[in-house]
């Protein structure tokens, strides 16, 4: 792992350093999957973390892991998203 800052499944954040084991996840207490928060999905993408996401205009939405990434809203073009 590398230092920085993590989600996890249920869209809890985490600053963690290298070295460190990933904990388990601090809302549910059981154990999860962390990838690093400025990952960024595309429109179409299935979610893989529950979650408030951002889009590059400043949308923001609250997905829920199995959701599919939307299109922008007002244009229904494909979106870049990635973790508020």
């Amino acid at each position: 792992m590398e230092t920085g800052r993590y989600v996890c499944a249920e869209g809890e954040t985490m600053e963690l350093r290298q070295g460190e084991k990933f904990p388990m996840c601090p809302r549910t207490g059981e154990e999860t999957t962390w990838r690093t928060v400025n990952h960024q999905h595309r429109s179409g993408e299935n979610v893989t973390a529950s979650g408030t996401y951002m889009d590059t205009d400043g949308e923001k939405v609250v997905l829920r892991r199995g959701d599919i990434f939307p299109n922008c809203s007002k244009s229904g073009k494909e979106k870049t998203w990635q973790h508020a």
